[in-house]
């Protein structure tokens, strides 16, 4: 029997990853990577077998959850069954690879950098009047940047919470049973249509990332608790908070990161971009309630940040067109940047793409009680539909 405080090796066996490879299977990869193929990257294996190992514990998930690093270009995160219990997480490595370089660049960029305590920013191209998407995309690409990213791992946090937010979502997929109900029989009367089906996946979608930010932010904000226990009385405000701006980074960055890899910027099968950031956003606001009083601002202050910081580089807030960002008018002078956000476009797409999907959450919940395998199901809101 393991060590209790022994981190259980969940990367797939090469027993598995051979299965896998089998066409039937339909994994949607090109390839699957056995642990000893990916060597290379053991840091992205261990930050992945890290965040799986917490969440399985946060959730008290009754399955068995393993994951492997695969080369896709189509599905970069999926959740599969390939047993009765037996779960599988399909994780593009390069995906990963991609997600820690943007979340080092960020956090080193102008603006970022002071915000969140460090001391110096790394060069930037000139990105004048370009898309923040293009600009993340650009960073991303910059496959120099790759000795950078694993070697100032100072973004620890960050790029914890980042992938810790990603494989929480791949998880309730299971632990809520969506995985199962899917894969059942159940499932075909939500597929009389095309729009009822889809309207079904985006529900579905909600579900895991509601699921995802609130565990998230338990997990991270119970290390954040863990690692400024022993500090002074004097310095547990200040370091709280430092760490608190890092995990929030980290989760901006993991929205920006799955926007900036969509396929589509308006899916049929997930909510849009904004709608998405809107469910982080507002369940993070409520979750750190919770916190002492200057955690209060830090999710509208860091987003204030994270604007100034693409603003900067794009060189006006209004080239960036991004709602996550630009739904703002700058007031002040150059000096003081301010972003005052307008609640109207939130209510208009809370209104339209997400409040549709409450009516379709109470009728699809009953089908998955009896397959919840961790965590707990949001009560309905309101009628089926």
């Amino acid at each position: 029997m393991s060590d209790v405080n022994e981190i259980e090796d969940r990367y797939a066996p090469d027993s598995i990853i051979r299965e896998l490879s089998n066409p039937s299977r339909r994994t949607e990869a090109m390839y699957h990577f056995t642990k000893n193929e990916m060597e290379d990257v053991q840091y992205l294996i261990d930050m992945v077998n890290n965040a799986l190992h917490e969440i399985i514990a946060a959730l008290g998930i009754k399955a068995s959850i393993k994951f492997a690093f695969v080369a896709t270009v189509k599905s970069p995160f999926k959740s599969l069954k390939y047993d009765q219990n037996d779960y599988i997480i399909i994780v593009g490595w390069k995906y990963l690879y991609w997600l820690h370089v943007l979340c080092v660049r960020l956090q080193h960029a102008p603006v970022m950098h002071a915000y969140l305590g460090l001391d110096q920013h790394t060069e930037f191209p000139d990105y004048r009047g370009k898309y923040l998407i293009d600009i993340c995309r650009d960073i991303m690409s910059d496959e120099e940047r790759f000795t950078e990213a694993t070697s100032k791992l100072c973004c620890g946090l960050s790029i914890q919470t980042a992938i810790a937010l990603i494989i929480n979502h791949e998880v309730a997929h299971i632990a809520h049973g969506h995985v199962d109900f899917i894969n059942s029989s159940d499932f075909s009367q939500f597929k009389d249509c095309s729009e009822s089906e889809n309207l079904t996946f985006r529900t579905l979608e909600m579900d895991a990332d509601s699921s995802s930010i609130t565990t998230t932010f338990s997990i991270i904000g119970r290390k954040i608790g863990n690692a400024v226990e022993s500090a002074p009385l004097s310095k547990k405000a200040y370091l709280s908070a430092y760490y608190a701006r890092r995990m929030i980074f980290g989760i901006y960055v993991s929205i920006i990161f799955q926007d900036s890899i969509a396929n589509s910027h308006n899916p049929i099968k997930h909510p849009p971009g904004y709608a998405r950031f809107l469910i982080f956003y507002l369940l993070l606001k409520n979750d750190i309630q919770s916190q002492e009083e200057y955690f209060w601002d830090l999710p509208d202050k860091l987003r204030e940040k994270m604007a100034e910081t693409f603003t900067e580089l794009s060189g006006e807030l209004g080239c960036l067109g991004y709602p996550m960002m630009s739904n703002a008018l700058a007031s002040g002078d150059s000096d003081e940047f301010t972003p005052t956000y307008d609640p109207f476009v939130a209510d208009f797409m809370w209104s339209i793409h997400l409040e549709p999907l409450n009516g379709r959450w109470a009728r699809i919940r009953p089908f998955l009680v009896p397959r919840l395998k961790g965590g707990l199901l949001a009560p309905p809101s309101t009628d089926p539909y």
